[in-house]
């Protein structure tokens, strides 16, 4: 029945409507259902100007909004498209319009987002979901210098949670872009960073979750206020 009123709530009594923060509030109670997990990335760069060897790294995920990523040597690690940031979205962005859409014969719901600041570094985001789910299909956004990122996901059951199994993430530069740091984050153990390559593909595959295992605080380092302690890497 709950999951019924959702539905009819997001797509409202009119065939041609869609309550885009409903389904946006869909989304992010089935991304944070977990109250902790562990998972392994293995990530996969294919980016010009850069030669990087498969990696390896291990996330660390603690509702609502904690995060830490540990990597031997440099990683790249597109925070801002990860589906644990895909949940913080109402923080920073309103929706502007939703409207139906499909995906290989499938309807899906696309929500338009614009920052409610305009001093955030992304100018627009375009958010593909999935109504039957709630999880999202596809991210795109794009920068004030004009870059632009898309990502598509995949998912899979874990225990009784849907839980991320795959990211493929596009990168693209502006037409005059100086290639200087971004978002797009290299983190090693010691904190390190680097620029982002202007463009290419970076594939993301979640192995081997231990989920709900009471993750200490300490993990993720002390709490900043009005974050939830997670660390931005800004």
């Amino acid at each position: 029945m709950i999951a019924l009123c959702a539905v009819l709530l997001a797509l409202g009594a009119s065939p041609g409507e869609v309550s885009g923060p409903a389904v946006l509030d869909s989304l992010v109670r089935v991304l944070e259902q977990p109250d902790d997990y562990t998972v392994r990335l293995a990530i996969e760069v294919d980016v010009e100007r850069i030669s990087v060897a498969p990696m390896e790294a291990t996330l660390y995920y603690k509702r609502p909004d904690r995060v830490h990523i540990e990597a031997d040597g440099v990683a790249m690690i597109p925070r801002e498209v990860l589906p644990t940031s895909i949940a913080e979205l109402p923080k920073t962005f309103t929706v502007q319009d939703s409207r139906r859409d499909s995906i290989g014969g499938r309807e899906m719901i696309r929500l338009s987002l614009e920052p409610r600041a305009a001093t955030t570094r992304t100018r627009r985001v375009s958010l593909l979901v999935d109504p039957r789910t709630w999880l999202p299909q596809e991210l795109s956004s794009v920068r004030v210098d004009g870059r632009s990122i898309t990502a598509s996901f995949s998912f899979e059951r874990v225990e009784r949670f849907w839980l991320p199994s795959q990211v493929l993430i596009h990168l693209e530069a502006a037409a005059e872009d100086s290639s200087e740091s971004s978002n797009w984050e290299q983190h090693s153990r010691g904190g390190t960073r680097a620029s982002m390559p202007r463009r290419g593909t970076v594939r993301i595959l979640y192995q081997d979750y231990k989920v709900n295992t009471g993750l200490p605080d300490e993990l993720f380092g002390p709490q900043r206020e009005g974050t939830g302690g997670r660390p931005r890497g800004e």
